[in-house]
């Protein structure tokens, strides 16, 4: 759990010292959607296991949320904690995916 949202973490990468750059990523996010007349659009790249996109949802009221991660091992755990853990009003704005480096 990190300032009332909880998750699981599994074995995908989680931080626990970086929860304050999350708190200011979540406060920017918040005062963004209030200067921008309501809305907030987040793409959330090297998600880990999601909590960052989760707290956009639960803490700013992001209107939608995409939680990406070049591992797909943990795409599952990401979709998991998004549908799981996100209030429930934000169900629907949510995704995760995962993306693949090209080779060249």
């Amino acid at each position: 759990q990190e300032r009332g949202t909880c998750f699981e973490v599994g074995d995908a990468f989680y931080r626990a010292e970086s929860a304050l750059s999350r708190d200011l990523a979540v406060l920017a996010g918040a005062l963004r959607r209030r200067r921008r007349g309501g809305e907030l659009r987040v793409f959330d790249a090297m998600s880990g296991c999601g909590v960052r996109a989760l707290r956009y949802l639960n803490e700013a009221g992001a209107d939608f949320v995409r939680a990406n991660d070049a591992s797909q091992a943990h795409s599952r755990l990401r979709a998991h904690n998004l549908r799981t853990y996100a209030s429930p009003a934000r169900h629907d704005t949510a995704r995760a995916t995962s993306g693949r480096r090209r080779e060249s």
